[in-house]
């Protein structure tokens, strides 16, 4: 089964992902062999660090990415992480940042050194400017903000006001605790996750591209047309511009709940 990745640092030299050319390459080599067809760079971008002249700077080195990638049998399309601070507002009424190339929807990380647990009326008011200034925000790798479990209600209400939730294969595949096993597993059988990403930052290791292992081992707790949606048609639908679809998970005899045992 073919994949597309919308989440990627693979633009060597722009944040903490992959650090040469030579290593890029290395990694759309291991992206070819997981059958990733499409790509999102996505460099990390920070309000109040970047700017216009970052933007230009940032095309012009995916723009070398896109032809690296045609070796590889690869679509490259632009894109960014953007991070979410104080200085959020200025930028984007400004239009300061780089959504998924030519498309209305943003990638887009809080800080996940905080805990949101009991904040989700700034999550909210930021998602919602996101929303009324014509974007579509993807919250990306959600399963990793909160230290407590996460409140449906919540999530939910953010859903509804029209964000779309990410999930990173390396989280599913490596949970760093317990915390984040329940949260991927609340988030997956409630059908409040809408794409599942690498979030690759090398072309070895855990944070590597491994779509195709993750798609295997959640097939066994999942159906695989709905998993089909999370790996391959909402992404592409995301850079299309298109409208993403909602999954309808039914839990089979051996239980979601088992899913990381």
């Amino acid at each position: 089964m073919k994949h597309v990745d919308i989440h990627s640092h693979l633009t060597w030299d722009l944040d903490d992902g992959i650090s040469s050319v030579e290593n890029c390459q290395k990694l759309l080599s291991e992206a070819q062999k997981d059958s990733i067809t499409k790509i999102v760079a996505t460099p990390h971008f920070v309000c109040g660090t970047h700017n216009k002249e970052s933007i230009v700077f940032f095309k012009k080195r995916v723009d070398e990415l896109k032809e690296l990638a045609k070796d590889y049998s690869i679509d490259v399309y632009l894109g960014s992480e953007l991070f979410i601070n104080d200085l959020l507002f200025p930028q984007l009424q400004e239009g300061i940042l780089i959504p998924i190339e030519n498309t209305n929807y943003i990638l887009c990380e809080f800080d996940v050194r905080k805990r949101y647990d009991h904040d989700y009326d700034a999550i909210y008011d930021i998602i919602y400017e996101f929303v009324i200034s014509g974007y579509t925000p993807i919250l990306a790798h959600i399963e990793r903000y909160f230290e407590d479990q996460i409140d449906l209600t919540a999530i939910q209400e953010l859903v509804n006001l029209g964000c779309l939730m990410q999930i990173n294969t390396s989280s599913i595949l490596y949970p760093s605790n317990k915390t984040m096993k329940k949260n991927i597993d609340i988030l997956l059988k409630n059908n409040l996750v809408h794409v599942i990403a690498t979030d690759s930052h090398s072309y070895k290791g855990k944070r590597s591209p491994n779509m195709s292992e993750t798609f295997l081992y959640l097939s066994n707790f999942f159906d695989t047309s709905n998993l089909e949606l999370l790996f391959y048609h909402n992404p592409l639908a995301i850079i299309s511009n298109e409208q993403v679809l909602t999954t309808n998970f039914q839990k089979r005899k051996r239980g979601i709940r088992r899913l990381f045992k």
